[in-house]
């Protein structure tokens, strides 16, 4: 007669002997950080912001994109995001990128397209020097 294995066992925990239980650490009060009133109305602005300004069309699919930026500006931009990467903001480097993107095609679009979003095109975008004169 076969031995039963626990309902959430895998072939690994036969291979591996069953992962330890975490132990829980027992609750301390004064070292328990609870969020501010601030914090809670930055989080909750930054969700209503978000929630405004996520387009409809968006399917929750993430792409992948490349840029070159200028050394100092990638090191003034790693420095934000580290030193607001801990509570209460949680930045991280993709929210940073998404949300300057999103308020500069806004920028745009205003400034450009009256308001209104760009025509949808499946071209690919052009890489390299820029053509035509630069600052001089």
């Amino acid at each position: 007669m076969m031995a039963q294995r626990p309902a959430r066992a895998d072939v690994l925990d036969d291979i591996l002997g069953a992962a330890p239980t975490p132990r829980r650490r027992p609750a301390n009060n004064q070292n328990d950080i609870q969020p501010t009133k601030s914090a809670e109305l930055t989080q909750s602005r930054e969700h209503k912001e978000t929630a405004e300004t996520t387009n409809p069309k968006d399917s929750g699919r993430r792409a992948r994109m490349n840029v070159e930026i200028p050394e100092a500006l990638a090191a003034e931009v790693r420095d934000a995001v580290i030193a607001l990467s801990g509570p209460p903001v949680r930045l991280t480097l993709a929210r940073f990128a998404e949300e300057a993107f999103r308020q500069e095609v806004a920028r745009l679009r205003a400034e450009h397209h009256g308001g209104k979003p760009f025509p949808t095109t499946d071209r690919i975008v052009r890489v390299g020097r820029p053509i035509g004169p630069g600052p001089r």
